[in-house]
């Protein structure tokens, strides 16, 4: 019977999509934009000071660091879907090992015919 061997929808989910991958995607994406982001305020405003350009720096670093952002955004999305799908297709086939060696161990009936 194959319907009672089913997972719901949101245990796929999860084998899909490791809370603990997505976790640490986010937790880089979060230390990675807000280094970039407070580190390019604070860049322009460094450099608007000793070359007298302000705010024009300080507005200008902070656009280019929300660009990089997105890079580092995408990168990071393309490196967490490898592991997802990775992870993922590791969870199918340990089912389908088990699956198999649980019907190997199921004894053939008799033959009853002479």
């Amino acid at each position: 019977m194959q319907g009672s061997n089913r997972e719901s929808p949101l245990v796929i989910f999860i084998k899909a999509f490791p809370p603990r991958i997505i976790a640490g995607m986010m937790l880089q994406l979060a230390l990675i934009n807000g280094a970039l982001m407070v580190g390019a305020v604070f860049l322009g405003m460094s450099l608007d000071a000793r070359l007298g350009s302000r705010p024009w720096l300080t507005i200008a670093l902070p656009l280019v660091g929300a660009l990089l952002s997105m890079g580092v955004a995408y990168r990071l999305a393309m490196i967490t879907t490898r592991k997802s799908r990775k992870a993922y297709l590791d969870w199918l086939a340990a089912k389908q090992q088990t699956a198999a060696s649980q019907s190997a161990t199921v004894a053939p009936l008799p033959n009853d015919a002479h």
